[in-house]
This record gives C-alpha cells, sequence and structure tokens, in this order.
C-alpha cells in the first residue's frame, strides 16, 4: 500500500491523495513552502539557469521555464520525495541508509556546515518501508556559508 500524503477522512483528502494531485503538486512546488528564503533564491536561480540553453533555442520563454523546471526537479531528487506516495516498493534498504550516512560525512568535511539535523522517522526509531531521510542543514548565515550548504543539500539529493 501506497503512503498517504494527507491524512484524515473526507472527499477532499481523497482528492489530495490522488496519485496524479500528489505528483503534480509535488512537481509544481518542489518543496519550496519548506525553504528558507536563501534556499527559495537558490532553487528558482538553478531553474532559470536551466531555462537559459532552451530558451535560446526555441525563443519560448514558458517552455524553457518548463524544461529547466523539471530538469531543477530531477536533478534536486524531489522524484523520490514523490516516489513514497506513488509506489508501494520500498524507498530505502539498510544499505542504502548506510551509505547515504557515509556521504553524508564526506560531504560534511568538505562543505563544514554548522551542524546537520536528522529528522522524521529516522529520529524517531520508527523507518518504515515507504520512510526517507530528512535532515536539515544548518550554517552560518553569510552568503558564501549558504551557498556551499544550498549546493551540499543538492549534492545529498542528487
Amino acid at each position: 500500500m501506497t503512503k498517504k500524503k494527507y491524512s484524515g477522512k473526507g472527499f477532499f483528502k481523497k482528492i489530495l491523495n490522488l496519485k496524479i494531485i500528489v505528483f503534480l503538486s509535488n512537481f509544481i512546488f518542489q518543496g519550496i513552502t519548506y525553504m528558507s528564503f536563501g534556499e527559495k533564491i537558490y532553487k528558482i536561480s538553478i531553474t532559470l539557469l536551466f531555462s537559459l540553453p532552451f530558451y535560446f533555442l526555441n525563443q519560448n520563454i514558458y517552455s524553457s521555464i518548463m524544461i529547466g523546471h523539471l530538469i531543477n526537479y530531477i536533478l534536486n531528487g524531489q522524484f523520490y520525495v514523490v516516489f513514497r506516495y506513488l509506489s508501494s516498493k520500498r524507498t530505502m534498504s539498510y544499505n542504502n541508509l548506510k551509505d547515504y550516512l557515509k556521504l553524508i560525512n564526506k560531504l560534511t568535511k568538505i562543505f563544514s556546515p554548522k551542524d546537520i539535523l536528522i529528522i522524521g522517522s529516522f529520529s524517531r526509531g520508527k523507518m518504515n518501508k515507504s520512510s526517507d531521510l530528512d535532515i536539515r542543514l544548518f550554517h552560518d548565515s553569510s552568503f558564501i556559508n549558504s551557498i556551499k550548504a544550498y549546493f551540499m543539500a543538492t549534492l545529498l539529493r542528487a
């Protein structure tokens, strides 16, 4: 059974849990509602950066932004977030989790965030087959440290 995005009963919740609605809302917003202002600017900048080459090719700003948004969606790992709600398959095995934690350790040495907070089902000791690893990166508020933290988050998502 797939995981439910919105718990509760009622017609509206059933509509919101339809696979196509979950996918479309995840594709459109890409977690931006949970991001800090700096993360939002970084995310939008990546979409615009990927949009530029397509704009020069087809001279259509709308399709260029859609393609840039799609590339950002794929590269920033948002597909794996929505996978929990669209599939009943395991999202993260124990070996995947160990490898991911090793990657976090390596990237921490390179990007030097202030702290990394692991939240969600992992921290509560309640991971199941539809769980993912929820992390927050804390960094100094300087521009360079912010960019380093956002880039580290992008690498972790990818």
